[in-house]
């Protein structure tokens, strides 16, 4: 049976009318009858309406009981009548977001791009620190090497990643992990969050995602990655209840790239979205700063004054507030000269003094040639890579 053409403006036959109602109802002889398995069918409409006259189409039209537009659908486009009214509570659930919709990445340093350690390899046991804020724990005869790395890079968001390379002996596995304080993230806390990752391996059944809700008492874990050589997605979602620890957990001898982390609120994990690298290494600069001569074997730190015999104290400004008092560490006395009066003096001990979150106060002393109450600057050794350090980790 089929459908009598109307034209735009033409008023409709009842004949007409009855059989698009019929259509959409299903009845016999009138049309596809629509089941409820097939509401998403995207091949199988109740009613499909054509715009066949596109400088006169009025598709649709639908009227309030005065006689005024409450619709209107046709070639140019689609109009809503006044007043438009919304529910209150229009809203997307958190589990029906795309992992593609932007969302607050709590993490520091995701994209795993700032190293103000260096490159690395680092080989540390418990706890050690490598890219900004990612530290890797082994125990027993385990050995873990972490690098960063370019060539393996998850592009094109991301420009470095970790390359890990982990031996298992006797101990349990790897943990290469963040820590989430609950001082840091207190609106994150009791309720769910989502943690994506990238990672790149060939070893089937070696690496998944992990996270613990109270400080490594209790773990979650996600799926393995597959061994495809490839990068793919790891996810895990769990409820933090306090301290938590977010990353992975590997179990078997590999060689890893792990990059791109996301970690947001909900149980929905979300894509990773590159920060912006003034927003990236501020929030590292919260947890680790460093003041290195590297590129300059010369470099005058910072200025202070002698007290006493042949003892200095300078006072440096941290370069962001950090999240607790720092510890201070530098790359040994050697490595410095007090400079005094025109004339550099090898430094033989430098300390920490006092320490706050906004400034630190170091002090030293040489052999010979300060002279009491004189300003003096506090320098790297000529040709030495010297550096001191504020680290507050919590």
């Amino acid at each position: 049976m089929a459908f009598a053409q109307v034209h735009p403006g033409d008023l409709i036959q009842s004949q007409n009318l009855n059989q698009i109602v019929n259509a959409l109802n299903g009845t016999s002889g009138d049309g596809q009858p629509v089941l409820l398995v097939a509401l998403n069918d995207p091949n199988n409409y109740a009613l499909t309406v054509q715009n066949l006259d596109p400088t006169n189409c009025r598709g649709l039209l639908v009227l309030k009981n005065d006689g005024t537009t409450l619709l209107s659908a046709g070639c140019n486009g689609v109009t809503l009548g006044s007043p438009l009214t919304l529910p209150t509570d229009l809203q997307i659930p958190n589990a029906n977001l795309g992992p593609d919709v932007a969302r607050a990445n709590v993490l520091v340093n995701p994209g795993l791009e700032v190293w103000q350690r260096g490159a690395g390899p680092f080989t540390g046991t418990v706890n050690a620190y490598c890219a900004d804020r990612w530290f890797s724990s082994v125990s027993g005869t385990d050995t873990v090497s972490v690098s960063q790395n370019t060539p393996n890079a998850d592009s094109p968001s991301s420009s470095s990643c970790a390359a890990i390379t982990y031996t298992r002996g006797t101990g349990p596995g790897l943990q290469f992990l963040q820590a989430i304080n609950q001082n840091d993230t207190w609106a994150l806390h009791n309720r769910p969050v989502a943690l994506s990752i990238r990672v790149k391996t060939t070893t089937a059944n070696a690496i998944r995602p992990a996270i613990s809700p109270d400080g490594g008492n209790t773990w979650t874990y996600g799926n393995y990655h597959s061994g495809s050589g490839n990068y793919e997605t790891l996810t895990v979602t769990l409820t933090v209840t306090g301290n938590a620890f977010v990353g992975l957990y590997i179990t078997a001898s590999c060689t890893a790239y792990v990059d791109n982390a996301s970690l947001v609120a909900g149980s929905q994990p979300a894509n990773y979205v590159p920060l912006h690298p003034a927003d990236d290494l501020a929030r590292c600069k919260r947890y680790y700063q460093r003041w290195d001569s590297a590129s300059n074997a010369s470099m005058m730190y910072v200025g202070g004054m002698v007290y006493g015999a042949n003892v200095f104290y300078v006072s440096v400004p941290t370069q962001a507030e950090m999240a607790v008092t720092p510890t201070i560490t530098n790359s040994g006395p050697t490595g410095f000269q007090a400079y005094c009066a025109g004339a550099g003096n090898l430094v033989q001990s430098l300390g920490t003094y006092t320490a706050d979150r906004r400034v630190f106060t170091m002090n030293g002393s040489t052999s010979a040639g300060l002279t009491n109450g004189y300003a003096m600057n506090l320098a790297a050794n000529n040709n030495t890579a010297t550096w001191f350090a504020a680290e507050s980790n919590p």
